[in-house]
């Protein structure tokens, strides 16, 4: 047998890598949750279970590779899987007491000296006796109430059962508890066992069909790979037979592997008194033939199990690439956004500054020039032209726009918390938004239909900003992710009192009463203007960098915290690691369908597909709440293919 090193897988690294509680790309917080994120919904899924059942799969068939077969005796309780199993070997091995005893699992092997063994949970033999002792024993226990037969079985691991019998020469027999039996723990422990098992005899009791719990376990088993083999028993008491045959190869035809239908209680009643005919007359002669031929075929079961192993690793795999390549794109969609948003927020700030350094500064100061008398000239030149007031009007300025980018920001900042599938950002300039309460999350996510917005939309001065936010990474858990708090990163570089002492030194701040007249004070007022305008120009390309620089700031901020948000999910979405996880994972893709396809020149049935799973599973209502002793999970697998996510 060619076995696959699963644990190259890089998704399995990445999983086994977590530690507890931690979110994960390929595993949801929680194991499962529904959320909502635009117009897309998100559905987790429990890729490490899936992903480990497979694994322990594998292992369990690696570890008895060199074993005899082994065949399982399953079935529901009081289905006649004791009295089949006693009548296949020919002595009475198993209590056939209605109360279903045999809630401990017995591997019965060859031995020329008859024994029992019972073990404890740490493997290590308690107590020895002989059959007779033993079905004594069972006969007590059958005796006793449920919490006390509970109380005496749990303190085993199971019984090993040596018989002198030919038919166990090449095969292991292992009887299981009853399905939906007395304790939830017997089902844990024959779900155990079919990791275990080569082949699986799975007896029904053809009085009792229809079980929707027992047919959802059998579809359970089957997609684990191990071949089944269909026991109909108790035929010899029905009338029908010809509607139950009928029924049972519709029902099963494409679950198990053979079918026989047979009468265990005539077998072992005839072959008990020494009939010779007592194989044909209950049908269990040709079910011995059977397992006599299996025996010889191992690498059959090995080869058909893992081969639906392969298939279902395989789309587990294929889908989560699916889900990293997809926010691949949305990770480098949102750092391309905030890229976007700074540049057009530069764009903003370069016009905006511009516009008032020509067509608001000092504009009112020189028409008050204008407008002084005498009386109010000197004083007003003196005030204008002092480098205070002049750096007072920049500084007034440049924290204004850097008011109006911080608010900008956290506008993306609150958005990424949310659920939309687009941020309307109006990008046009608009001072009073510095004086506002901050931005509500309903006014982020209903932006959109502002009229306002509507209108920058069709000027271009408003641009939707898909930013999947950190909703569709982290679902519910986004709402109580917590950010680095914003602050206005720089300061107004005003080094322009010395600029406008210098360039206002020539000129005289002060008149003679006697020398002022229109004409003078208009020329004055206007030597003034132009003299701030010369020093501010300056004064401002500085500004326009602080103010970039207050930007990119921010930028680096949310797109750092953006990064570390996603780095939460134990993953690396930045090259080169990006595309080496991407690599890795495609050789082990290849890897795995090469195995694939070597098995299934082998002509093995064809698994059912994920989508068959689901149908069967949405028909059979396997989320509906299941009787009091019925078990809760009725896959092998606790995690099913359903749970996986585009």
């Amino acid at each position: 047998m060619e076995i696959i090193d699963l644990q190259s897988s890089p998704i399995r690294k990445n999983i086994n890598s977590l530690d507890p509680g931690q979110l994960s790309i390929f595993e949801d917080k929680d194991g499962k949750f529904e959320g909502e994120a635009g117009s897309e919904r998100y559905v987790g899924i429990r890729a490490k279970e899936i992903l480990s059942d497979v694994l322990n799969m594998e292992e369990a068939i690696a570890h008895h590779t060199g074993d005899k077969t082994r065949i399982a005796i399953m079935g529901e309780v009081k289905a006649g899987k004791s009295t089949f199993m006693n009548a296949v070997i020919g002595k009475e091995v198993a209590y056939t007491d209605v109360l279903e005893a045999t809630s401990i699992v017995a591997e019965v092997v060859y031995s020329d000296d008859e024994y029992v063994n019972l073990l404890d949970k740490e493997g290590n033999v308690e107590k020895t006796m002989s059959i007779e002792d033993m079905l004594e024993w069972m006969e007590d226990i059958s005796d006793l109430d449920d919490d006390e037969k509970i109380s005496i079985c749990q303190k085993y691991s199971k019984m090993e059962v040596g018989i002198n019998s030919d038919i166990l020469q090449d095969m292991i027999f292992v009887d299981t508890p009853g399905l939906l039996s007395i304790t939830a723990e017997n089902h844990n422990i024959t779900n155990e066992y079919v990791r275990e098992t080569d082949y699986i005899l799975w007896v029904i009791d053809s009085q009792n069909l229809g079980s929707k719990a027992v047919n959802d376990y059998i579809d359970g088993v089957r997609d684990s790979g191990k071949p089944i083999i269909g026991i109909i028993n108790k035929v010899d008491n029905t009338e029908n037979r010809i509607e139950i045959e009928d029924y049972i190869r519709q029902e099963y035809g494409a679950v198990f592997e053979d079918i026989f239908f047979v009468s265990a209680k005539k077998a072992w009643k005839l072959r008990s008194s020494g009939d010779e005919g007592w194989g044909d007359e209950s049908g269990i002669g040709d079910v011995i033939d059977y397992i006599n031929d299996i025996a010889c075929d191992k690498e059959y079961s090995v080869d058909k199990t893992m081969y639906y192993q392969y298939q279902r690793d395989k789309e587990v795999h294929v889908r989560l690439r699916e889900r990293v390549k997809e926010r691949k794109v949305n990770y480098d969609a949102n750092i391309a956004s905030f890229s976007d948003i700074h540049n057009r927020i530069c764009k903003v700030v370069r016009s905006e500054l511009r516009r008032w350094r020509k067509k608001e500064f000092f504009i009112n100061e020189r028409e008050a020039l204008y407008n002084a008398n005498k009386d109010q000239f000197n004083e007003l030149l003196e005030k204008y032209s002092d480098r205070g007031y002049l750096t007072d009007l920049l500084d007034e300025k440049f924290n204004e726009i850097t008011g109006f980018i911080q608010k900008k920001w956290e506008i993306v900042e609150r958005s990424l918390t949310i659920a939309p599938s687009q941020v309307i950002i109006d990008f046009s300039y608009d001072k009073s938004i510095v004086f506002e309460e901050d931005t509500e999350v309903d006014q982020v996510s209903e932006a959109g239909r502002l009229e306002s917005i509507k209108e920058g939309l069709k000027t271009g001065t408003a641009i939707g900003i898909a930013l999947t936010g950190y909703w569709a990474w982290l679902g519910p858990a986004a709402a109580t992710a917590t950010f680095v708090g914003s602050v206005i990163p720089v300061t107004a570089p005003l080094a322009i009192g010395g600029a406008f002492v210098g360039a206002l030194a020539t000129k005289k701040l002060r008149v003679d009463n006697s020398e002022i007249n229109r004409k003078r004070m208009q020329e004055l007022s206007d030597d003034l203007y132009q003299e701030v305008l010369k020093a501010a120009e300056a004064e401002c390309n500085e500004i326009e960098k602080a103010l970039i620089a207050c930007s990119e700031n921010y930028y680096a901020m949310k797109k750092e915290e953006f990064k570390r948000a996603t780095a939460s999910l134990n993953f690396d979405f930045e090259d080169p690691e990006y595309s080496v996880f991407i690599e890795s994972l495609d050789s082990y893709l290849k890897e795995l369908d090469e195995n694939i396809n070597r098995l299934k020149a082998q002509n093995i049935p064809e698994p059912p597909s994920m989508d068959e799973i689901v149908s069967s599973e949405e028909e059979n209502g396997i989320n509906e709440q299941h009787e009091s002793r019925e078990i809760d999970d009725l896959e092998v697998g606790k995690a099913t293919m359903e749970e996986i996510i585009l």
